[in-house]
């Protein structure tokens, strides 16, 4: 009898006959039909994209299907959700308890055409492509160093205005730093200036008069742009 599931009938001695179920391994590893506990969005998601998922899907690390189908509802809203709680409570590092939810969540992008493609996303997405994976510590520390050859950062800096950025020499033996400064116009520096010291009585006045002198030079401008037209 073929299928997953083989009975094999045995005559035990004095004619007591007993059942033995014999299972396919792999049967075990296979996604099933249908799972009950989700929602009808992500059963039906789930079985129009299952069939597309990446062979070397790892249903165990991921929590197993029941686990799966439940994130097929909207694998990127979660993925997205994942990654702000992450940058809110860690400073931007995944719990390792959650890496095979983000491998689940990856697999079930990638089997809808969704998924992201590192030569095109840098530097955004560090987070979720330079995750480590299960593998020997010196095996990730070469795997780390590989993946910054072709992986920039670039920040931003509110309070100082500046802006940063970080990349690697092609053979990845060197490192490149950048910084530029964002500097307002001189009217509004100068405007910065006499606000810090308009405390003191005599940069009040100051204040007030350059204030004045500022407001009627671009009044001044104004008039003679508006006559030549």
């Amino acid at each position: 009898m073929k299928g997953p599931c083989n009975f094999l009938t045995m005559v035990a001695a004095g004619g007591v006959a007993a059942s033995i179920l014999l299972l396919d391994p792999a049967s075990a590893f296979s996604a099933p039909a249908t799972i009950s506990g989700v929602s009808e969005k992500a059963e039906a998601n789930f079985q129009k994209y299952r069939k597309a998922l990446p062979t070397d899907f790892n249903i165990v690390g991921a929590g197993g299907w029941n686990a799966v189908q439940k994130l097929s509802s909207d694998p990127k809203a979660e993925l997205v959700s994942l990654v702000v709680s992450s940058l809110k409570n860690s400073g931007g590092q995944i719990d390792t308890t959650e890496g095979g939810k983000v491998d689940a969540l990856l697999g079930l992008l990638y089997s809808r055409g969704k998924g992201y493609d590192s030569s095109l996303v840098d530097g955004d997405w560090r987070l979720v492509l330079s995750r480590e994976g299960q593998k020997p510590p010196k095996i990730q520390k070469l795997v780390d160093k590989k993946a910054k050859v072709n992986t920039a950062e670039n920040f931003f800096d509110v309070d100082s205005g500046i802006f940063s950025g970080i990349n690697y020499t092609p053979r990845g033996n060197g490192k490149l730093k950048s910084a530029v400064k964002v500097r307002p116009p001189l009217f509004l520096e100068l405007h910065e200036i006499l606000l810090f010291y308009h405390k003191t009585e005599a940069f009040l006045w100051l204040h007030f008069f350059v204030s004045r002198a500022y407001n009627v030079l671009v009044g001044i401008l104004v008039q003679s742009r508006c006559r030549k037209f």
